[in-house]
């Protein structure tokens, strides 16, 4: 598993994952991702394109994020996942907390709250 994490000028984070957000996944990320993602101070926007296969600590991940920014009056927005990636999140209900977005503008347009 891996991620990038870029400042954009208009005031967000985006982050790319890649690879299969299961355990081995996510115990390669788990510390740099909640540094780069919840820690920062800017709302964000995942991209999701790259992640081949979602498990529970995967949702879990997201999630633990989503709620820090949350607290801080920030959000987090999903961007683009897989077709079946997006599948297992609806199955679990993730899209009720964490917003799904397919188009680059809206997803950023979320991610600021607009």
């Amino acid at each position: 598993m891996e991620f990038t994490v870029l400042e954009d000028a208009d005031g967000l984070n985006r982050v790319a994952l890649s690879g299969r957000m299961d355990a081995a996944g996510i115990k390669d990320i788990e510390s740099a991702f909640t540094r780069g993602v919840a820690q920062v101070g800017r709302s964000v926007v995942v991209d999701m394109g790259g992640v081949s296969f979602m498990a529970s600590m995967g949702m879990g991940l997201l999630l633990r994020n989503a709620r820090a920014l949350a607290g801080k009056g920030l959000r987090m927005v999903l961007y683009r996942p897989q077709a079946l990636v997006e599948e297992v999140m609806h199955i679990a209900g993730l899209q009720q907390l964490i917003p799904i977005e397919h188009d680059p503008e809206a997803a950023a347009s979320r991610a600021r709250g607009e």
